[in-house]
């Protein structure tokens, strides 16, 4: 008899820790050795070609994921939507030749040079292997997902440390060792999809996945800009080390709420989708909102007790005045983490409007805080931005919820006893899963 498979949720999370905790060790060793000037000048690299990819993909991984949950597929359909995401990069790739100086105005030509040299390979590695994962999400295939999902940081990690011990950590080898570790990923991705690739590609289902991924794309891009305009503020505004030091604090703060929010956001949507019952797809939101807000508190508390002996012992002396901005974002990426969870639940119900709604408000509402208070406190204002137009949307998102789905408040609340049941019982039927597993 074949193993069962281990269950989607459980090795999901399993992943995400390793992912999150390879992802501790890279920004740990590459904060020490590069200190804050370094570090900011990283960040900023990785992050302007990162946000023009999410720009430019188009919703073409949430078009894949529902378009086999569905089972609405062919067999050419991955090496369809594996030649969309080719043809949507070389796209990118250009609109980056022209953006990415601008962006990078206050560094010199090198520093512009080598970021468009990333650019160039990331984007179509990223989107290839982006799109076939959606493959596998799609068919809740999670453990194929999570093995593609996991090569990336591991390589990574793996290069770094090589890199460390030949004394060559510097801005450009930390990029390369980023770009070997998406290659692999792209690489293992593409050898495991090769059975697909034997048909032709079909444009009509070409034009078909773009149409239905540009309808995803505008609350994507919300959703995108709502988590990433601290960033491009930051990074526009400031000099290296203070954005070195913002991204210390958003590594510290992301690590276990990463983990939450990833591991839920990425089984919710193919989920959503598969039920076909408006009562159920509210029963499955309501347990998965109660039980993420609930893991989500839990786990914050101890990451905030433990800033200010954590962020100087791992990540260097030098980012002490991190550890202010690193509490703030804990309690902020709170809410923010419910309110993406929601969104990408609603989505995988086909409606959009929510995302839309909230994200646009979160947007607006952080520059109406932004302003003033970064202005007059500097990191610490930027952050307490966050927290306060995070509030204000997850607020409008709540209240969107009782009022389309039934969910009422109090439904939506974690702090019950219900829910520490319902976690408990899950727990405990996911071990005895992955113990049959194990032994048959």
């Amino acid at each position: 008899m074949a193993k069962p498979q281990i269950d989607s949720l459980l090795s999901t999370f399993l992943t995400t820790c390793l992912t999150f905790g390879c992802a501790i060790f890279t920004g740990a060793l590459v904060a020490k050795l590069l200190h804050p000037e370094g570090r900011g000048i990283l960040a900023q690299i990785l992050f302007w070609p990162e946000l023009l990819a999410a720009l430019g993909i188009c919703g073409l991984p949430e078009a894949v994921v529902c378009q086999f949950s569905q089972h609405n597929t062919h067999r050419n359909t991955a090496k369809t939507a594996a030649v969309c995401a080719l043809s949507l990069a070389l796209v990118a790739t250009i609109g980056a030749f022209f953006l990415i100086p601008l962006f990078l105005d206050n560094h010199s030509s090198l520093r512009s040079s080598t970021a468009f040299l990333y650019t160039l390979c990331f984007v179509p590695l990223h989107y290839v292997a982006t799109t076939l994962m959606a493959v596998d999400q799609g068919n809740l295939d999670f453990n194929r997902y999570n093995l593609s999902r996991l090569t990336m940081p591991l390589v990574y990690a793996a290069s770094l440390f090589i890199l460390w011990s030949i004394d060559n950590i510097q801005v450009e080898t930390v990029l390369s060792a980023n770009i070997l570790g998406l290659l692999a990923s792209a690489a293992l991705r593409l050898w495991l999809s090769r059975s697909h690739f034997g048909g032709t590609v079909s444009f009509t289902e070409a034009r078909a996945l773009l149409t239905r991924g540009l309808r995803f794309h505008a609350t994507t891009l919300l959703v995108l800009l709502a988590a990433r305009i601290d960033r491009a503020i930051v990074f526009s505004l400031w000099d290296n080390s203070t954005a070195g030091l913002y991204a210390v604090a958003l590594t510290y703060s992301g690590s276990a709420l990463g983990i939450i929010t990833s591991t839920v956001q990425i089984i919710v949507l193919p989920k959503m989708a598969r039920h076909d019952k408006s009562a159920e797809q509210h029963y499955f939101l309501g347990r998965t909102i109660r039980a993420s807000m609930l893991t989500i508190i839990l786990c914050s508390m101890p990451l905030i007790l433990a800033a200010p002996w954590l962020v100087p012992n791992v990540f260097g002396q030098d980012f002490r005045s991190a550890i202010v901005p690193c509490i703030i974002l804990i309690i902020a990426y709170a809410p923010l983490a419910l309110r993406q969870i929601i969104t990408r639940a609603i989505c995988g119900m086909g409606d959009g409007r929510l995302g839309v709604i909230a994200e646009s408000a979160a947007i607006v509402s952080f520059v109406l805080f932004g302003i003033p208070l970064g202005r007059t406190y500097g990191l610490s204002g930027i952050c307490c931005a966050l927290l306060l137009s995070n509030l204000f949307a997850l607020a409008l998102t709540s209240n969107y919820l009782r009022t389309t789905t039934g969910i009422t408040i109090q439904d939506q609340s974690g702090f019950t006893m219900a829910t520490l049941r319902e976690i408990r019982q899950y727990a405990t039927e996911s071990f005895i899963r992955s113990s049959a597993s194990s032994i048959t």
